[in-house]
């Protein structure tokens, strides 16, 4: 007796904090002509974080189109093919759509991807700031939370009558290539 998958179909609405997804071919290959939509939705106030451990799909002809939004109306945060894995993607908002969708020739493993979710209320640091006291804690402004999109701040240390200034991080953790301090 042979079991075979349960393909993706439709659409499926995630409202959990954390979880996984996948195309629904568990150790087969996905399903040719597959067109299926997975939207993650926690909350309004909540950011998606999602990250790939798998993704292998027919190169330039089955994609897997993620959204920043509940619809493929809302803006594309990256259409992926092929064997390079998406990454770490977030959303902007309390929604993202995944959209996989495959032609009817070569299907491959497929992908496989877990999110989780943060609250938007970390308080940005912003502009400029001038530090005079000879001792102090510096922050962006997050708590538990990661810190916000699109943030510039900067620091200037400048305690009256000092020869030099060390800085010591307790936890730096920024998106490699793209955030930097």
């Amino acid at each position: 007796n042979i079991s075979n998958p349960s393909y993706c179909s439709g659409t499926q609405t995630m409202t959990n904090s954390s979880g996984s997804l996948n195309d629904g071919s568990g150790s087969s290959n996905y399903s040719s002509n597959s067109d299926c939509k997975w939207l993650i939705s926690p909350g309004s106030d909540k950011i998606i974080h999602l990250s790939f451990t798998q993704f292998l799909t027919e190169s330039n002809y089955d994609f897997l189109r993620i959204y920043d939004g509940p619809t493929v109306n809302y803006p594309l945060l990256g259409s992926f093919s092929g064997s390079s894995s998406p990454g770490n993607i977030s959303s902007t908002s309390g929604a993202m759509l995944l959209h996989f969708t495959s032609d009817n020739l070569n299907e491959d493993a497929g992908w496989y991807a877990n999110y989780y979710t943060t609250s938007q209320g970390a308080a940005p640091c912003s502009g400029n700031t001038t530090l005079n006291a000879t001792s102090g804690t510096i922050t962006d402004g997050s708590t538990l939370d990661n810190y916000v999109s699109n943030t510039n701040c900067s620091w200037l240390i400048q305690p009256s009558g000092a020869g030099t200034i060390s800085l010591s991080f307790n936890f730096i953790d920024t998106e490699y290539g793209y955030d930097i301090l």
